[in-house]
């Protein structure tokens, strides 16, 4: 009885670990997509203004 008791307990334990780790491996994930999303925003905002001031330049040259 005693034995079955630890085996469920270990069971148990091992299956919180797992999701410890899942869960964590989740939020790693999360986090990076959303640097990665902010750098992409990052990025297109610096291209439009890139392009907008090449326009202005344009129109003044014009």
């Amino acid at each position: 009885e005693e034995q079955c008791s630890d085996s469920e307990k270990s069971d148990q334990t091992s299956f919180t670990q797992d999701y410890d780790k899942y869960k964590e491996k989740k939020k790693r994930k999360e986090r990076k997509r959303k640097e990665e999303r902010k750098e992409r925003e990052q990025e297109r905002t610096f291209f439009k203004d890139m392009v907008e001031k090449k326009d202005e330049k344009m129109h003044s040259i014009m």
